[in-house]
């Protein structure tokens, strides 16, 4: 999915491109890492949002400019008058000025003329400040491009509006047995019910997770949930179009695959995994910062818990989905009883 929201984004024939998904979901990454390239083959003047300029500051210093050192292409291009390269400004020696500033700050989209937006969070916005933002493009017409990538906020905010006027892609896959292209779907997800006491009301975690399966809902075809059977659904992605035919495209995604992805791997269920032996204690800790759990409806869900830092748990999630977006896991996998050892 990574790999055609990036497509997406540097489509000369794409105008919008909007992404809803969930939190700690690399739904920022794809933007940043598309900047970058936007910033090295496509300049043009760039406009990044945040929801206030302290989020936006924070982005810069946190993500965005550490990025750019570590990618020689961009880091090549920073301009000799350290004046020119600031947390709320970067003007390139390719002539490509980047501005990274909030965006309920209603002076920030005043007075500037773009070809590259980026919307982060959009749900936190203000009533119409997306379309203002918008705005800001239209001296660049065709050539002008907006990324809008947020959380879900509330059924017809401008998030929600955006992201259904456009063809609402979802990540899908084909059933081998009779050929169906459908979205990964909750109601396809079945478990024992006994997993659940009818007395006390308690979820018996481990029976759900040994006996969950995904059912096609063309041929009724059971899949059980190993990492051999994600790798067949996902060796040949296919994504389900609501509206065809648009410019302006729109992602639906969680997080929960590359999340169930690098646990897997921890508990050596999948590839190997290992960290170096002068990992620093802090690091160990943070990567028992969240657990897998169950909403009230019985729906998985990975949660932190308090008072527990998870910014290197973050990290070792993106590393899983850029391994996705490089195809490292499309290869065939051994289930798991059939490993040796």
């Amino acid at each position: 999915m990574m790999r055609d929201v990036m497509a997406a984004i540097v489509n000369p024939r794409i105008r919008t491109v909007s992404i809803v998904a969930s939190i700690q979901s690399s739904k920022t990454l794809a933007p940043e890492l598309s900047l970058a390239y936007i910033i090295a083959n496509m300049p043009g003047p760039a406009l990044w949002l945040d929801t206030t300029d302290v989020n936006a500051k924070n982005e810069s210093e946190s993500r965005l400019q550490p990025l750019f050192e570590n990618c020689k292409p961009v880091k090549n291009l920073f301009p000799f008058d350290k004046n020119k390269k600031r947390n709320a400004a970067i003007f390139f020696r390719n002539g490509m000025p980047l501005w990274i500033l909030g965006a309920n700050n209603k002076r920030n989209l005043q007075s500037r003329s773009i070809r590259w937006l980026f919307g982060d969070e959009t749900w936190l916005w203000a009533p119409g400040r997306m379309a203002e933002a918008e705005a800001r493009v239209s001296a660049f017409g065709r050539l002008g491009k907006c990324v809008f990538f947020s959380q879900a906020g509330t059924a017809g905010d401008d998030t929600d509006i955006k992201f259904r006027s456009s063809d609402c892609r979802k990540w899908s896959f084909e059933c081998p047995h009779c050929g169906k292209v459908q979205a990964f779907k909750w109601e396809n997800l079945h478990w024992d019910p006994a997993a659940k006491d009818a007395d006390s009301g308690k979820w018996n975690f481990h029976r759900v997770r040994e006996s969950t399966v995904l059912t096609c809902e063309e041929c009724g075809h059971v899949f059980p949930d190993s990492p051999g059977t994600r790798a067949r659904l996902n060796a040949s992605p296919r994504r389900l179009v609501r509206y065809a035919g648009k410019t302006a495209v729109s992602y639906y995604f969680s997080n929960l695959s590359c999340k169930d992805k690098l646990a897997q791997l921890r508990s050596g269920q999948a590839e190997p995994w290992g960290l170096p032996k002068d990992v620093p204690v802090n690091y160990l800790k943070q990567l028992q910062s969240e657990y897998r759990s169950l909403t009230a409806a019985g729906k998985p869900i990975w949660l932190q818990y308090p008072r527990r830092p998870n910014h290197y748990f973050d990290c070792e999630t993106m590393q899983v989905c850029a391994a996705y977006m490089v195809k490292l896991f499309e290869k065939k996998e051994i289930e798991p009883s059939d490993r040796k050892g």
